[in-house]
């Protein structure tokens, strides 16, 4: 029988929630007991930094043995210097030079993938300075930039969410500390080439940072700080353009005094921003900067057709990996699931807006001001981050709203999760715990295990590559021409200059001619000419083949491309130009001793040995690694 409450008595404090506790688990309740404990004072920059440390035991990888060698002065063509990120230039020479040295026949003759990145260029020249070839201090110096990063998305978070007193624990303090386990962050943090991510956004945080405390707090040299790490960050990577899109957010959503601010002077505080977006866009192009005529690098400017048409993909699976941790790098291997992947995240992005819909209607009026403007900026930098194939690693920016969004979404649906802040008044709906238990699975329990997963493969990879180097093949083809006629996917475009960066003996001329995720069939037609086809798909239907060639640019039954050395004869292609059946006309002999055929096994590359003219010969694709 129901006993009514005299209204004057307060009500008392909701029960802690324990083990016992439906709907509560004993592992979300020894979950909140080491999320208080992990999101206090400065620990998220702890965890950031343990985290980062286990990629002092990489070795370099792809990029990074490109701007080892440019640094070194053993790549015709490249400009080095302050350009370590220039990989292509629409230069025909340099282009003649690259395909004797790994780029594939069919790279675009005027291809351009060249990137403005001065000052992560001048800290691999130091990383260069310090250790030579040893990547330790490459690895180190990541690793504190990451630890420099989560310290400033934490004091942000700090500045922006509730439960900051008390030394930093609360939302703020689990916002950070989801930031810092974020897997999506590791090959930032392992992979030199990739550092430029986490300089840039780190540089516009702490710039965000100085601008609030000028904005908010009245502190003048805020405001000069403030626009010069902005520009510095710039000059770090286009990483910084898309973070820009936090101060800029803030500013559209009112500021310090969001009700008393109209619109039209809301949007005269953003036109320094957007004149700071068109001097440097100004810049990137009076410098030739950008990408032209690549599948997986567009020009947002320069190819917007294919850029809106490629975003329409890209955002939505951004936005599936951010929350749902959707395996998006697997449309770069088969552009099929790109389409499923991108439902994937249309349905994640639902999920996210009906929950934290809910979750803000829970929060105070200060969480849900300072919400919009973190979520807005975030969100919007995946549009910039869409100019590439989707990613993981392209999250550094909008996982910084991602982690504010989820840290509330925990705090008002699994408040035994949140053992640090005071339960919530209101039951918690079923649909909205059980939504809110499977992201805490995903970014509590997963996320930092796959980051330690990730490391690791790197790691392996690193490893691996260093070891393909040196098989006896290789050695045998020093000073030769190799003709690789079946590779996995493009890890062969790294291996002369892999060589060079290594010191050793390469090959005069490396010529790869297919490079797909098919078995390939080959067969000797007379002493100078050789056949490739495949019995199913088509060769170039995959971003990583698509990186060197744009899907514009189209063969046709007829087409021929001519390289120093051999001709190229398109025999058949599907109606999206992807050739399937490819006739080689080489200049020499098949059996000149300077030619040497090499496959593609478990340890690299070995010796391949042609079949008699008439029968094919099956090239089974095979892990580029093995155990």
């Amino acid at each position: 029988m129901p006993v009514d409450r005299d209204p004057a008595i307060p009500a008392p404090p909701p029960a802690p929630l324990r083990p016992t506790d439906p709907p509560a688990l004993a592992g979300q309740w020894l979950a909140g007991r080491w999320l208080a404990a992990a999101s206090r004072g400065a620990m998220p920059v702890l965890v950031a930094l343990a985290l980062a440390l286990p990629s002092l035991a990489m070795g370099w990888l792809a990029d990074d043995y490109v701007h080892r060698a440019a640094i070194d002065g053993n790549v015709v063509g490249h400009p080095g210097g302050l350009d370590l990120y220039d990989f292509a230039d629409g230069n025909a020479q340099r282009m003649a030079w690259n395909q004797d040295h790994g780029f594939p026949w069919w790279t675009a003759t005027d291809l351009k993938v060249r990137f403005f990145r001065p000052l992560s260029s001048a800290l691999t020249h130091l990383d260069h300075r310090l250790a030579g070839g040893d990547p330790w201090a490459a690895h180190l110096l990541s690793a504190l930039c990451y630890a420099g990063l989560v310290a400033g998305v934490w004091r942000l978070l700090r500045r922006t969410l509730p439960g900051a007193a008390g030394g930093g624990g609360g939302a703020a303090g689990l916002a950070a500390l989801l930031y810092a386990i974020d897997d999506s962050h590791a090959m930032a943090v392992a992979w030199p080439s990739n550092r430029n991510a986490l300089v840039a956004t780190g540089l516009v945080v702490w710039g965000t940072l100085a601008w609030l405390r000028y904005r908010q707090d009245r502190w003048r040299p805020g405001q000069a700080l403030a626009w010069l790490l902005w520009l510095t960050a710039l000059a770090a990577g286009e990483t910084a353009l898309g973070a820009m899109a936090l101060p800029g957010a803030y500013e559209l959503c009112g500021g310090p005094e969001p009700a008393a601010q109209p619109w039209r002077q809301r949007a005269r505080r953003l036109l320094p921003f957007a004149a700071l977006g068109l001097a440097y866009v100004a810049v990137y192009k009076i410098g030739h900067y950008g990408a032209f005529h690549s599948a997986a690098y567009l020009d947002p400017l320069g190819e917007t057709p294919q850029f809106l048409a490629a975003a329409w993909q890209r955002v939505p699976m951004l936005i599936g990996a951010l929350f749902g941790r959707v395996p998006v790098e697997l449309a770069v291997a088969d552009s099929r699931l790109a389409a499923p992947l991108a439902a994937a995240g249309w349905a994640v992005a639902a999920l996210l807006l009906w929950l934290g819909r809910w979750a803000l209607a829970q929060s105070d009026a200060l969480t849900r001001q300072h919400l919009r403007w973190l979520l807005l900026g975030s969100a919007a930098s995946l549009l910039p981050a869409a100019a590439t194939f989707a990613a993981h690693r392209l999250l550094v920016v909008a996982s910084i709203g991602a982690a504010a969004l989820l840290a509330v979404v925990f705090a008002a649906a699994l408040p035994g999760l949140a053992a640090s802040w005071p339960q919530a008044a209101s039951p918690v709906p079923a649909a909205q715990r059980w939504a809110a238990q499977l992201l805490a699975v995903l970014h509590v329990a997963v996320a930092p295990l796959l980051f330690l997963g990730g490391t690791a493969g790197l790691v392996w990879v690193s490893q691996r590559v260093e070891a393909s180097l040196r098989v006896p093949a290789l050695g045998a083809a020093a000073g030769k021409t190799a003709v690789l006629p079946a590779a996995p996917d493009l890890i062969a475009l790294y291996q002369p200059v892999s060589m060079l960066a290594q010191g050793l003996p390469v090959p005069r001329r490396w010529w790869t001619l297919t490079a797909g995720m098919q078995d390939c069939l080959l067969r000797v037609v007379d002493d100078h000419t050789i056949e490739l086809r495949l019995e199913s798909g088509a060769w170039l239907d995959t971003d990583a083949e698509r990186l060197l060639r744009s899907r514009d640019l189209r063969f046709a039954r007829g087409d021929s491309v001519r390289l120093s050395g051999l001709r190229v004869e398109i025999l058949s292609a599907n109606p999206a130009g992807e050739p399937d059946h490819l006739r080689v006309v080489f200049d020499q002999r098949l059996d000149d001793p300077d030619l040497v055929w090499l496959r593609w096994g478990r340890a690299g590359v070995e010796p391949l040995h042609l079949p008699p003219p008439g029968p094919w010969l099956r090239l089974a694709r095979s892990p580029w690694m093995g155990p």
